[in-house]
């Protein structure tokens, strides 16, 4: 054991080298005893490493309730997460020293819940959860880092596709938001469809504003809390939008545009079941509240918006994040093919195709409520909205 010091009643040093790799630093103590057992610890700290020998760690469930705590007040999707920890995660792993986590204890769990009937896109989901929570015991020292490894998502799964609406479609969702039995749940709803579609915000983003964060006279709307350091923006409000707020704020009594009558003094955090119910009624399958945010930013990639636009208004940081977003319709890819160039000299002896051209309208529904006058679109200055009475 090489231990050395700078001099009288300094700090013993240690140098040494293991596996082929060199190790130094200070002891922080000038007593040579206790100089000696702390390099004999270093040193079996490495080789437990080395070997995958467990050391003395947190239990699972305490270490789940301190990543809670935090995710509380750091993570935009803390209510998900607290759902797959304490609804799944803890129960599996009880009182487990984090340190003892291995590949094998991970796949039981995922064979557990495979075969209770969840699918494999939840497990990836609640998988993606133990992630970061191993990640951040590791970074808090309460187990060593790297556990997360252990976590494997499956890879066989394909993530569900994302339907753009049509506008007779959005008219139908909208349509069955106004019935009775949807209006007794969530009289909001159907103004909280228009607010999404027409605006490209997260469905959190939007549970989640203020009336203080609307500036009716700017016409912009500012999200304060977001998932991403992006999202942290201001939205220009197209007049479906400002009419859909405006009629919401009649009734407002809260601070929260969307507050929670179960949670006074907070806001709502889902959809709920009258969404479900709303799309089951409108006759339409595979619509989430997140294919709203799709349909925005696919109808503006329609209207040939510039994809730096598209990138500010949705929140990203790059490009490449917001390109899952755009679903060009059959028509665009069919003219899009129609553009190619023919060869020279070249024949056939079919007529002719008729020609596509991109200039597909995208017209406002005539909604219960608006009217819209003149040539529709997406911006602004080409269309007006009169309120119908009564």
């Amino acid at each position: 054991m090489s231990l050395y010091r700078r001099g009288k009643n300094k700090p013993w040093h240690y140098d040494f080298i293991q596996d082929g790799v060199r190790y130094q630093g200070s002891t922080h103590t000038a007593i040579r005893d206790e100089a000696e057992k702390i390099v004999a610890a270093v040193r079996a700290d490495l080789t437990r490493g080395k070997f995958d020998i467990p050391t003395k760690s947190a239990r699972f469930n305490l270490a789940a309730e301190k990543y809670l705590e935090y995710a509380r007040i750091n993570k935009a999707s803390e209510t998900t997460e607290k759902y797959h920890v304490r609804k799944h995660l803890i129960p599996h792993f009880c009182e487990v020293p984090l340190n003892s986590i291995n590949l094998e204890l991970c796949e039981r769990y995922k064979r557990k819940r495979v075969e209770g009937g969840a699918s494999k896109a939840t497990v990836n989901r609640e998988l993606t959860t133990l992630k970061s929570m191993l990640r951040y015991a590791g970074e808090c020292k309460m187990a060593r880092e790297g556990l997360g490894r252990y976590a494997r998502l499956f890879t066989d799964v394909q993530s569900k596709e994302k339907l753009v609406l049509t506008q007779t479609q959005l008219e139908q969702l909208y349509t069955a938001c106004q019935l009775p039995e949807i209006r007794v749940r969530a009289s909001y709803l159907g103004d909280l469809i228009l607010l999404l579609v027409y605006s490209g915000l997260r469905p959190s983003e939007a549970l989640g504003l203020r009336w203080s964060d609307l500036d009716f006279s700017a016409g912009s709307i500012r999200t304060r809390k977001s998932k991403t350091r992006a999202g942290i923006r201001s939205i220009p409000m197209h007049e479906v939008a400002v009419v859909a707020l405006q009629r919401l704020h009649k009734d407002a009594e809260a601070e929260w545009i969307f507050p929670s009558h179960r949670k006074p003094g907070d806001h709502i955090r889902d959809f709920g079941k009258a969404f479900e119910k709303a799309v089951q009624l409108s006759g339409i399958p595979r619509v989430s509240p997140y294919s709203l945010r799709h349909t925005f930013f696919s109808w503006m990639d329609s209207a040939q918006t510039r994809r730096s636009i598209l990138r500010e208004i949705g929140g990203h940081s790059r490009d490449h994040h917001t390109d899952p977003y755009l679903h060009p319709n059959w028509t665009e890819k069919r003219a899009a093919i129609d553009r190619l160039p023919l060869p020279a000299n070249f024949t056939t002896s079919t007529p002719p195709q008729q020609s596509h051209t991109n200039t597909e309208v995208i017209e406002i529904p005539k909604i219960q409520g608006l009217e819209m006058v003149g040539p529709c679109g997406l911006e602004p200055q080409t269309s007006t909205v009169s309120i119908l009475p009564g």
